[in-house]
């Protein structure tokens, strides 16, 4: 059957239907993008290559001990925006100083935690235990590569 329009007459119903559900569907294909339709139909290419990912975390310098102990220098690379202690200690009590002008932990044991400090260059830590303890000292990247105003 051939419907003929006459002037002054809507369109027929299936027909829009029909084209609006294509209409749809042709949308939810493109935008949704399944097995890189949307790149293939319009030959799109990154023109810059992703640089690498960057962990936020970067360990510097794992330490151990029992009782009081001062660490070996290590370095806090000028881009870091704040380095961290992640902590662990058997019994007593836990105190880690740093550079700055407050602890970077100071805890009751035994327990695990985290402290924060921020500067960057050499740096050192004085620890004071009653037991066993490990500390990793992890340094934050900021992922431009430039340090952060204000710290």
């Amino acid at each position: 059957m051939v419907e003929v329009l006459v002037p002054g007459r809507a369109w027929p119903r299936p027909l829009l239907t029909t084209v609006g559900l294509a209409g749809l569907l042709a949308a939810a294909i493109v935008g949704g993008s399944p097995y890189g339709v949307r790149e293939r139909l319009w030959h799109a290419t990154q023109s810059v290559a992703a640089a690498p990912a960057v962990k936020p975390w970067q360990e510097v310098v794992s330490l151990q001990g029992e009782g009081r102990a001062t660490a070996a220098p290590f370095s806090i690379d000028k881009s870091a925006v704040e380095w961290r202690v992640k902590w662990w200690c058997e019994f007593g009590h836990l105190l880690v100083e740093g550079s700055g002008s407050h602890p970077v932990v100071d805890a009751s044991c035994p327990g695990t935690g985290t402290g924060f400090a921020t500067g960057t260059g050499t740096s050192t830590l004085d620890v004071t235990a009653t037991g066993r303890w490990t500390l990793h000292v992890q340094q934050h990247l900021d992922q431009s590569g430039k340090r952060r105003e204000g710290m």
